[in-house]
Protein backbone atom coordinates (compact mmCIF):
# COMPACT_ATOMS: atom_id res chain seq x y z
CA UNK A 1 0.00 0.00 0.00
CA UNK A 2 2.84 2.40 0.90
CA UNK A 3 4.57 1.74 -2.44
CA UNK A 4 1.25 2.27 -4.25
CA UNK A 5 0.90 5.71 -2.63
CA UNK A 6 4.51 6.82 -3.04
CA UNK A 7 4.45 7.73 -6.74
CA UNK A 8 1.17 9.71 -6.83
CA UNK A 9 2.08 11.53 -3.60
CA UNK A 10 5.48 12.48 -5.07
CA UNK A 11 3.73 13.66 -8.24
CA UNK A 12 1.31 15.71 -6.13
CA UNK A 13 4.23 17.30 -4.26
CA UNK A 14 5.91 18.17 -7.57
CA UNK A 15 2.68 19.74 -8.86
CA UNK A 16 2.32 21.84 -5.70
CA UNK A 17 5.96 22.92 -5.87
CA UNK A 18 5.60 24.03 -9.51
CA UNK A 19 2.46 25.98 -8.65
CA UNK A 20 4.33 27.68 -5.81
CA UNK A 21 6.95 28.84 -8.31
CA UNK A 22 4.24 30.19 -10.61
CA UNK A 23 4.73 27.42 -13.17
CA UNK A 24 1.40 26.23 -14.55
CA UNK A 25 1.83 22.70 -15.88
CA UNK A 26 -0.54 20.07 -17.18
CA UNK A 27 -2.59 18.06 -14.68
CA UNK A 28 -0.99 14.66 -14.00
CA UNK A 29 -2.76 11.53 -15.16
CA UNK A 30 -5.27 10.14 -12.62
CA UNK A 31 -3.68 7.88 -10.05
CA UNK A 32 -6.84 5.94 -9.31
CA UNK A 33 -6.74 7.10 -5.69
CA UNK A 34 -9.76 9.33 -5.17
CA UNK A 35 -8.38 11.62 -2.47
CA UNK A 36 -5.09 12.27 -4.28
CA UNK A 37 -6.82 12.85 -7.62
CA UNK A 38 -9.20 15.35 -5.96
CA UNK A 39 -6.29 17.34 -4.52
CA UNK A 40 -4.49 17.22 -7.88
CA UNK A 41 -7.60 18.53 -9.66
CA UNK A 42 -7.92 21.35 -7.11
CA UNK A 43 -4.28 22.32 -7.64
CA UNK A 44 -4.79 22.34 -11.41
CA UNK A 45 -7.89 24.53 -11.07
CA UNK A 46 -5.94 26.93 -8.85
CA UNK A 47 -3.18 26.99 -11.44
CA UNK A 48 -5.62 27.87 -14.22
CA UNK A 49 -7.09 30.70 -12.14
CA UNK A 50 -3.59 31.97 -11.36
CA UNK A 51 -2.65 31.83 -15.05
CA UNK A 52 -5.75 33.87 -15.90
CA UNK A 53 -4.90 36.49 -13.27
CA UNK A 54 -1.31 36.76 -14.51
CA UNK A 55 -2.48 37.08 -18.12
CA UNK A 56 -4.88 39.89 -17.20
CA UNK A 57 -2.16 41.69 -15.25
CA UNK A 58 0.26 41.43 -18.17
CA UNK A 59 -2.41 42.68 -20.57
CA UNK A 60 -3.25 45.57 -18.25
CA UNK A 61 0.44 46.54 -17.96
CA UNK A 62 0.77 46.47 -21.74
CA UNK A 63 -2.40 48.55 -22.14
CA UNK A 64 -1.21 51.17 -19.66
CA UNK A 65 2.22 51.42 -21.31
CA UNK A 66 0.63 51.78 -24.74
CA UNK A 67 -1.95 54.38 -23.73
CA UNK A 68 0.49 56.52 -21.75
CA UNK A 69 3.02 56.65 -24.58
CA UNK A 70 1.01 59.13 -26.68
CA UNK A 71 0.26 61.75 -23.98
CA UNK A 72 3.82 61.47 -22.66
CA UNK A 73 5.18 62.14 -26.15
CA UNK A 74 2.88 65.14 -26.50
CA UNK A 75 3.95 66.46 -23.11
CA UNK A 76 7.63 66.06 -23.98
CA UNK A 77 7.19 67.95 -27.27
CA UNK A 78 5.38 70.79 -25.52
CA UNK A 79 8.03 71.09 -22.80
CA UNK A 80 10.85 70.99 -25.35
CA UNK A 81 9.15 73.76 -27.29
CA UNK A 82 8.66 75.81 -24.10
CA UNK A 83 12.36 75.44 -23.29
CA UNK A 84 13.42 76.27 -26.84
CA UNK A 85 11.19 79.32 -27.22
CA UNK A 86 11.18 80.42 -23.57
CA UNK A 87 7.40 80.71 -23.93
CA UNK A 88 5.46 80.52 -20.67
CA UNK A 89 2.19 80.46 -22.62
CA UNK A 90 2.87 76.79 -23.42
CA UNK A 91 2.72 75.81 -19.74
CA UNK A 92 -1.13 75.63 -19.52
CA UNK A 93 -1.15 73.17 -22.42
CA UNK A 94 1.46 71.06 -20.65
CA UNK A 95 -0.61 71.05 -17.47
CA UNK A 96 -3.61 69.96 -19.56
CA UNK A 97 -1.55 67.01 -20.82
CA UNK A 98 -0.72 66.07 -17.21
CA UNK A 99 -4.44 66.14 -16.37
CA UNK A 100 -5.09 63.96 -19.40
CA UNK A 101 -2.49 61.46 -18.20
CA UNK A 102 -4.27 61.26 -14.85
CA UNK A 103 -7.64 60.76 -16.55
CA UNK A 104 -6.18 58.04 -18.78
CA UNK A 105 -4.82 56.12 -15.80
CA UNK A 106 -8.14 56.39 -13.94
CA UNK A 107 -10.04 55.23 -17.00
CA UNK A 108 -7.78 52.22 -17.55
CA UNK A 109 -8.10 51.24 -13.89
CA UNK A 110 -11.89 51.43 -14.16
CA UNK A 111 -11.78 49.33 -17.33
CA UNK A 112 -9.60 46.72 -15.61
CA UNK A 113 -12.10 46.53 -12.72
CA UNK A 114 -15.01 46.24 -15.19
CA UNK A 115 -16.51 49.28 -13.48
CA UNK A 116 -19.63 50.59 -15.18
CA UNK A 117 -19.07 54.18 -16.25
CA UNK A 118 -21.99 56.61 -15.91
CA UNK A 119 -23.67 57.58 -19.17
CA UNK A 120 -22.07 60.67 -20.71
CA UNK A 121 -22.61 62.85 -23.76
CA UNK A 122 -19.81 64.03 -25.99
CA UNK A 123 -19.72 66.86 -28.49
CA UNK A 124 -18.00 65.95 -31.76
CA UNK A 125 -16.72 69.49 -32.28
CA UNK A 126 -15.02 69.62 -28.88
CA UNK A 127 -13.67 66.11 -29.38
CA UNK A 128 -12.02 67.01 -32.70
CA UNK A 129 -10.69 70.37 -31.46
CA UNK A 130 -9.00 68.53 -28.60
CA UNK A 131 -7.60 65.97 -31.04
CA UNK A 132 -6.03 68.70 -33.19
CA UNK A 133 -4.45 70.30 -30.13
CA UNK A 134 -2.89 67.02 -29.02
CA UNK A 135 -1.54 65.92 -32.39
CA UNK A 136 -0.70 69.07 -34.36
CA UNK A 137 2.87 69.34 -33.05
CA UNK A 138 3.68 65.67 -33.62
CA UNK A 139 2.51 65.75 -37.24
CA UNK A 140 4.37 68.98 -37.86
CA UNK A 141 7.57 67.50 -36.42
CA UNK A 142 7.58 64.64 -38.97
CA UNK A 143 6.30 66.62 -41.96
CA UNK A 144 2.93 64.86 -42.18
CA UNK A 145 -0.57 66.33 -42.44
CA UNK A 146 -3.48 65.80 -40.05
CA UNK A 147 -6.75 66.64 -41.81
CA UNK A 148 -9.87 67.02 -39.65
CA UNK A 149 -13.27 67.43 -41.27
CA UNK A 150 -16.64 68.08 -39.66
CA UNK A 151 -19.62 67.27 -41.82
CA UNK A 152 -21.77 68.74 -39.05
CA UNK A 153 -20.09 70.72 -36.25
CA UNK A 154 -22.95 70.21 -33.79
CA UNK A 155 -23.15 66.42 -33.60
CA UNK A 156 -23.57 64.91 -30.13
CA UNK A 157 -23.53 61.25 -29.16
CA UNK A 158 -23.40 58.98 -26.14
CA UNK A 159 -19.88 58.35 -24.87
CA UNK A 160 -17.31 59.70 -22.44
CA UNK A 161 -14.91 62.23 -23.93
CA UNK A 162 -11.90 60.70 -22.15
CA UNK A 163 -12.76 57.25 -23.55
CA UNK A 164 -13.36 58.22 -27.17
CA UNK A 165 -10.34 60.54 -27.10
CA UNK A 166 -8.21 57.51 -26.24
CA UNK A 167 -9.76 55.55 -29.09
CA UNK A 168 -9.04 58.34 -31.59
CA UNK A 169 -5.50 58.68 -30.27
CA UNK A 170 -4.89 54.99 -30.94
CA UNK A 171 -6.24 55.27 -34.50
CA UNK A 172 -4.34 58.47 -35.30
CA UNK A 173 -1.15 57.05 -33.78
CA UNK A 174 -1.62 53.89 -35.85
CA UNK A 175 -1.90 55.97 -39.03
CA UNK A 176 1.13 58.04 -38.10
CA UNK A 177 3.33 55.07 -37.21
CA UNK A 178 2.26 52.48 -39.75
CA UNK A 179 0.57 54.49 -42.51
CA UNK A 180 1.71 57.15 -44.95
CA UNK A 181 0.60 60.51 -46.29
CA UNK A 182 -2.12 62.48 -44.56
CA UNK A 183 -4.16 61.06 -41.71
CA UNK A 184 -7.77 62.19 -42.16
CA UNK A 185 -10.40 62.26 -39.43
CA UNK A 186 -14.02 62.86 -40.46
CA UNK A 187 -17.00 63.12 -38.10
CA UNK A 188 -20.46 62.78 -39.57
CA UNK A 189 -23.96 62.08 -38.42
CA UNK A 190 -25.35 58.70 -39.35
CA UNK A 191 -28.62 56.92 -38.74
CA UNK A 192 -28.76 56.32 -35.03
CA UNK A 193 -25.65 58.21 -34.00
CA UNK A 194 -22.17 59.45 -34.83
CA UNK A 195 -19.52 57.93 -37.10
CA UNK A 196 -15.90 59.07 -36.84
CA UNK A 197 -13.74 57.87 -39.71
CA UNK A 198 -9.94 57.70 -39.43
CA UNK A 199 -7.93 56.83 -42.54
CA UNK A 200 -4.47 57.27 -43.99
CA UNK A 201 -2.81 56.84 -47.39
CA UNK A 202 -0.48 53.92 -46.65
CA UNK A 203 -0.47 50.32 -47.88
CA UNK A 204 -2.94 49.31 -45.19
CA UNK A 205 -3.57 45.98 -43.52
CA UNK A 206 -2.99 42.60 -45.15
CA UNK A 207 -6.26 40.69 -45.73
CA UNK A 208 -5.00 37.74 -43.66
CA UNK A 209 -4.26 39.88 -40.57
CA UNK A 210 -6.75 40.67 -37.82
CA UNK A 211 -5.71 44.21 -36.79
CA UNK A 212 -7.53 43.90 -33.45
CA UNK A 213 -5.79 40.69 -32.32
CA UNK A 214 -2.94 40.90 -29.83
CA UNK A 215 0.22 39.40 -31.28
CA UNK A 216 3.18 37.75 -29.61
CA UNK A 217 5.49 40.57 -30.73
CA UNK A 218 3.40 43.09 -28.77
CA UNK A 219 1.53 44.33 -31.83
CA UNK A 220 -2.20 44.79 -31.90
CA UNK A 221 -2.41 46.07 -28.32
CA UNK A 222 -3.64 49.53 -29.23
CA UNK A 223 -6.37 48.58 -31.68
CA UNK A 224 -7.62 45.72 -29.51
CA UNK A 225 -7.80 48.00 -26.49
CA UNK A 226 -9.47 50.74 -28.55
CA UNK A 227 -12.20 48.31 -29.57
CA UNK A 228 -12.73 47.26 -25.94
CA UNK A 229 -13.00 50.91 -24.86
CA UNK A 230 -15.47 51.69 -27.66
CA UNK A 231 -17.64 48.70 -26.77
CA UNK A 232 -17.58 49.71 -23.10
CA UNK A 233 -19.13 53.01 -24.23
CA UNK A 234 -21.88 51.19 -26.13
CA UNK A 235 -20.28 51.76 -29.54
CA UNK A 236 -18.40 49.77 -32.17
CA UNK A 237 -14.96 50.03 -33.76
CA UNK A 238 -14.80 48.59 -37.27
CA UNK A 239 -12.20 48.33 -40.00
CA UNK A 240 -14.19 49.74 -42.91
CA UNK A 241 -11.38 49.18 -45.42
CA UNK A 242 -8.04 47.42 -45.17
CA UNK A 243 -6.03 48.95 -48.01
CA UNK A 244 -5.51 51.77 -47.30
CA UNK A 245 -6.49 51.43 -43.67
CA UNK A 246 -9.80 53.05 -42.76
CA UNK A 247 -11.49 52.65 -39.37
CA UNK A 248 -14.95 53.70 -38.20
CA UNK A 249 -15.86 54.56 -34.62
CA UNK A 250 -19.64 54.22 -34.38
CA UNK A 251 -21.38 55.75 -31.35
CA UNK A 252 -25.08 55.75 -30.45
CA UNK A 253 -27.10 58.96 -30.59
CA UNK A 254 -27.72 60.96 -27.45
Amino acid sequence: QARRLATPVAELARQAEELGRGEIGAQPAPSGIGEIDAVSAALSASGERLAGILARERAFSADVAHQLRTPLTGLRLQLERAERERDAAIIPGSLAEVARLEATVEHLLALARDAQAPAATLDAGDLLDSLIGRWRERFRSVGRDLVVERANPNIVALGANVSISQVLDVLVDNGLRHGAGAVTVVARQAAGGLVIEVRDEGVGVSPDVDPFARRGDGGGIGLGLARSITEAEGGRLLMAMGQPACFHVVLPAD
